[in-house]
């Protein structure tokens, strides 16, 4: 008798074992789905750009999702404490360094080079 109670707790100790086992396995699977998604997907950015005039030329506001990022009153590289010399100029830096944060690249440094080329200077 003692070995039958001994076998029937045995087979209901693995059968827990098993049933535990195949809702682990199971949960793992649909949680592995949403986190290869999430990992996959970037953050969506919404980004606003406003001029404005200074004593010292032109400069941008960079606004993402609502908030302040970058008050750029001077010249981005280090071409001393002057500002834009036109709205024209902010505003093609402006667009080059957009597009960078949209792009989401880790470096939003603007060179001297760069604003050249984009005639920004």
């Amino acid at each position: 008798m003692t070995k039958k109670i001994f076998l029937l707790a045995k087979l209901l100790f693995v059968s827990q074992l098993l049933f535990l086992f195949t809702n682990c396995t199971d949960s793992v699977e649909q949680k592995d789905t949403p986190v290869e998604n999430i990992e996959n997907q970037k953050p969506e950015r919404v980004v606003e750009i406003n001029y404005f005039e200074t004593e010292v030329g032109w400069g941008y506001d960079v606004i993402i999702n609502g908030k302040n990022y970058i008050h750029q009153v001077h010249l981005p590289c280090e071409c001393g404490g002057e500002g834009f010399a036109t709205k024209e100029k902010a505003m093609k830096a402006a667009e080059f360094l957009k597009q960078k944060i949209e792009n989401h690249e880790r470096s939003l440094y603007i060179s001297r080079a760069q604003l050249d080329s984009l005639g920004a200077l």
